[in-house]
């Protein structure tokens, strides 16, 4: 019986970042990336980590530019 839970609420869970992850980086791409929000949550949607942690390697816009004053 406790089995049975245990596993029912790793599936909630897994369903519930499943879903709230790629929303979470539709909303952050829109305000910080130049690139389109949908393709990074389906990345983030089909990839799982591996397409957040892409998102974050990649597709956020962080401000690092740097300007060089002559």
């Amino acid at each position: 019986m406790a089995e049975g839970l245990v596993l029912l609420f790793a599936l909630v869970l897994f369903v519930v970042f499943a879903i709230v992850l790629p929303l979470w980086v539709y909303n952050d791409a829109q305000k910080n990336s130049p690139h389109s929000g949908l393709l990074w949550a389906l990345v983030a949607f089909f990839g799982g980590l591996l397409g957040i942690l892409l998102y974050f390697i990649i597709g956020r816009d962080t401000g690092r530019r740097t300007t060089t004053q002559y």
